[in-house]
């Protein structure tokens, strides 16, 4: 538990980044990603719920290291959730107080704050535990995401809680039986079936992780049975990232723009030292070079994906489709982090210039550059 005196950068990204690592309290832009009122304690629903990695140099080598021979550490999950209440509802930026799901003493801090009764077992702290742990298995806080995990766990919530569009639903379907489809085909050719009705039977099984087609098609490939529902849940998620990711490039190729030397050059350099200005050339070097980093990354992971496939029904060579489909949960978090720190990036970008002038002065540009350097780190200390 941290008492924030003073916005800073990474409280800066939980108040103004994208709905991908923000759920927002009622009364703030909805445009990013609010209101979000899912718990039956109102303190929770008055407050920004969070997402924050806490990969460290040594996990970024090598997960890079190891996306190179398709062989992902398994314990590469290092997304948490945070929950920030503000002292002040109408200027959160003064501070507040921030607790982390899973921390020690969590439950007895919720307590203690906003009296969560949690050892009292009622229906209501239930439900809000239940919730909250649902959203720390997520690498992200996307509606598409929460949606399909709340399914999963068989937690009911009001209509219009959680909105995602047919079209958005179909563009991720689509993507996942176009990889997943040949697949499946291959796997069950014994099954005498049209290739029309075999088409209809992979779009309805795919999309349900506890399907007993899906069941079998992950025993085929050597997934354990409890272990099923995760993975292909894992593949859903993946086809959301790719989507999010080729759905947002507008959002964010004005920050690969902003990041070029010519965009972050004070226009009031002449009143400051040559280290000052190397600094801020440094922080702006570091940023593009973790914004293509995650882009790369992000590639690699779907360039295995489709060599897997690939070996599977042109070859006959199941052994890069098993390692990649054991290794997809931790896929997933990766590909988590790296799509969506970059529209979080972008949207800070957007704030911090629109509420910035001038936007060139030497302290609005680094300013601006600690802001997205906290929203594009693989490790962003508690706030």
């Amino acid at each position: 538990m941290v008492c924030t005196k003073a916005i800073n950068p990474v409280l800066y990204r939980v108040l103004h980044g994208s709905s991908s690592t923000t759920l927002r309290p009622l009364g703030t832009d909805s445009g990013k990603g609010g209101p979000f009122r899912v718990f039956h304690n109102s303190a929770l629903n008055d407050a920004y719920v969070f997402k924050f990695p806490h990969f460290d140099d040594r996990d970024v080598r090598r997960w890079e290291a190891a996306l190179s021979v398709g062989n992902l550490p398994q314990d590469s999950r290092r997304i948490d959730t945070g929950i920030f209440f503000p002292d002040d509802r109408i200027r959160p930026e003064t501070g507040g107080v921030a607790v982390y799901v899973g921390q020690r003493n969590f439950r007895q801090v919720l307590a203690e704050l906003i009296g969560l009764d949690t050892r009292a077992d009622t229906d209501d702290a239930r439900h809000d535990l239940e919730i909250l742990d649902t959203l720390n298995d997520l690498p992200s806080l996307d509606p598409f995401l929460m949606k399909a995990a709340f399914e999963l766990r068989g937690l009911s919530l009001a209509d219009g809680t959680i909105v995602v569009t047919d079209a958005e639903s179909k563009a991720i379907r689509e993507a996942l039986i176009q990889r997943l489809g040949p697949v499946i085909s291959k796997a069950f050719i014994h099954q005498v079936l049209s290739p029309a009705a075999k088409a209809a039977r992979i779009a309805k099984e795919v999309w349900n992780p506890r399907s007993e087609q899906m069941r079998q098609f992950c025993m085929a490939f050597r997934i354990p049975v409890d272990e099923a529902p995760q993975v292909i849940f894992a593949l859903q998620g993946m086809s959301f990232y790719e989507h999010l990711l080729a759905s947002t490039r507008d959002v964010t190729t004005p920050l690969a723009r902003y990041l070029r030397e010519e965009a972050t050059k004070p226009n009031d350099a002449s009143k400051y030292h040559s280290a000052e200005l190397a600094q801020i050339d440094t922080i702006r070097q570091e940023c593009l070079g973790m914004l293509k980093s995650h882009l790369t990354n992000a590639s690699q992971v779907f360039q295995l994906y489709d060599e897997g496939v690939s070996a599977f029904v042109g070859h006959d060579q199941p052994g890069p489709l098993i390692d990649f489909l054991r290794l997809s949960s931790s896929f997933y978090w990766s590909l988590g982090h790296c799509v969506t720190s970059r529209i979080n990036a972008a949207l800070v970008l957007q704030d911090s210039l629109r509420s910035m002038r001038p936007a060139l002065a030497f302290a609005n540009i680094e300013t601006t550059l600690q802001r997205i350097r906290a929203s594009l780190a693989p490790r962003v200390d508690p706030i």
